[in-house]
């Protein structure tokens, strides 16, 4: 096993294309890993256990340099990991309506959890998620080290599904993005023309 691997979070919310994105990362030979480990990283230690736990998960030893965690709920992750000059961090949001909607439709024709059906409690858990990843991306884009800048361009695939995610890579202070709070409103209201 490599002693110093690098650690790749997706990060992002339920139904947010992250299986997709995390499939299409995970079968680049350089990355290990496509699914959601669930583990609070509060320590380095907590790396460690990613990279025991990924080969359980997938039936594979680690043979790349990264080891990729989809995190799509609001696990503790540690400043200083997302810091970390061996981590990297993309994350992926979708329109308020289409995620609302499509986790409510998950609800009812897959998902044996309650809440997934309940409008009220999966449009809080997108509000709240979304603050939690304007967070991250305030720890991810804070000035630490020299780093080259990247610009992450749609591929062509993603640019023929019909709702593709946000891919943004900026400061929300410079974005012009809309408040949190704004959010919740919007999607309620794309949902009930939907539905009406």
């Amino acid at each position: 096993m490599r002693a110093r691997r690098r650690h790749l979070f997706l990060l992002g919310h339920m139904r947010s294309y992250s299986s997709v994105l995390s499939h299409i990362l995970g079968s680049h030979a350089q990355i290990d890993g496509y699914c959601e480990t669930h583990i609070k990283y509060r320590t380095g230690f907590d790396l460690w256990r990613l990279q025991r736990r990924v080969p359980k998960l997938t039936g594979e030893p680690l043979r790349g340099d990264y080891v990729l965690d989809k995190v799509l709920h609001d696990y503790p992750i540690a400043p200083s990991i997302l810091n970390s000059s061996r981590t990297r961090g993309i994350v992926l949001v979708r329109r308020p309506g289409a995620s609302v909607r499509s986790i409510i439709e998950m609800g009812l024709t897959h998902s044996p959890v309650p809440w997934h059906r309940d409008f009220e409690q999966v449009a809080r858990y997108y509000e709240t998620r979304l603050a939690g990843l304007l967070r991250l991306t305030g720890v991810i884009l804070k000035p630490r080290r020299p780093r080259a800048a990247s610009k992450v361009e749609p591929s062509p695939l993603m640019a023929k599904l019909q709702d593709p995610p946000a891919v943004q890579c900026r400061s929300t202070h410079s974005s012009g993005a809309r408040p949190v709070a704004r959010v919740l409103p919007a999607a309620r209201r794309v949902v009930a023309r939907r539905s009406s």
